[in-house]
C-alpha cells in the first residue's frame, strides 16, 4: 500500500499547482474540476474525492444532528440521505445544480454541494 501511495498518489500532489491544494473551493473551481474532460484524471478526481468527502460529512452530520448554513438559511444536513448513491451520481447532480443557478457559482463549494445533494436526495418521511 505505501509503495501503490509512493508511485501512484504522491506524485499526483507533486505536480499540482500550490492554489490548486487548498482546502477550500468556491462553486467555480468545483464546477471546473468536475465538468473536466473525461481524459483528465486529475480534475476528475479531485471532482470526485471533493463529493465523497462531502457525502462523508453529510453521513457523519447526520448522526450528530449538526446544522449547515446554505444561503443564511440554517438547514439540517440530516435531511439528506444518501443510501447507495454512486460517486458518478454525486457528480451529476452537483453539476446539474451548478448549470441550473450559475449565480451561486461564487459560494463556497461546500455549500453548494450540500444545497445540491439536499435537493437530489431527501429523506423520506
Amino acid at each position: 500500500m505505501k509503495k501503490l501511495f509512493l508511485t501512484l498518489i504522491l506524485p499526483v500532489f507533486l505536480v499540482l499547482p500550490m492554489n490548486e491544494a487548498r482546502a477550500s473551493y468556491d462553486g467555480n473551481k468545483l464546477y471546473e474540476f468536475c465538468t473536466a474532460k473525461e481524459d483528465d484524471i486529475i480534475y476528475g478526481g479531485m471532482c470526485l474525492g471533493y463529493l465523497f468527502g462531502i457525502a462523508d460529512l453529510v453521513k457523519i452530520f447526520l448522526t450528530k444532528g449538526i446544522f449547515m448554513d446554505v444561503d443564511g438559511v440554517k438547514n439540517q444536513v440530516g435531511i439528506i440521505c444518501l443510501p447507495g448513491v454512486t460517486g458518478q451520481q454525486l457528480k451529476d447532480v452537483v453539476v446539474k445544480y451548478l448549470r441550473d443557478y450559475p449565480e451561486k457559482r461564487h459560494l463556497q463549494a461546500r455549500l453548494i454541494a450540500v444545497d445540491a445533494l439536499r435537493k437530489a436526495f431527501p429523506c423520506k418521511d
